[in-house]
């Protein structure tokens, strides 16, 4: 009967621990996404004429990561990963128009006006 507890136990320490590590590698690679994005705000300011500032746009930016903060199943997570990648992508080969990036902006610049 002891042993039979223990093995259960070292099986749930294990699956713990491999479920902190995934969500630390899914953290890494969120904040690895947000970063990228961040270091091309001033192209895409310069490529579609956006009429807010760098600072504005990192603080957009960050309120669209911080919606889906709350995520903590690792498929979605990765599904959001490679959204955003994909619209980075878009943006910056200029496969999307003015209007696309600003409506998809704007979604979230009135969280920006509201919050400060």
């Amino acid at each position: 009967l002891d042993s039979g507890h223990k093995a259960n136990e070292d099986m749930s320490l294990a699956k713990t621990a491999k479920a902190m590590d995934l969500q630390g590698l899914m953290r890494g690679r969120v904040l690895d996404l947000f970063r990228r994005m961040c270091r091309q705000v001033p192209r895409m300011v310069q490529l579609y004429e956006i009429p807010y500032t760098a600072h504005d746009m990192r603080h957009i930016i960050a309120l669209m990561f911080k919606k889906n903060a709350h995520v903590r199943d690792p498929r979605l997570i990765d599904l959001l990963i490679s959204k955003g990648e994909m619209e980075m992508e878009e943006t910056l080969m200029q496969w999307k128009q003015r209007p696309h990036v600003m409506a998809m902006l704007q979604l979230d610049g009135k969280a920006l006006e509201a919050g400060g």
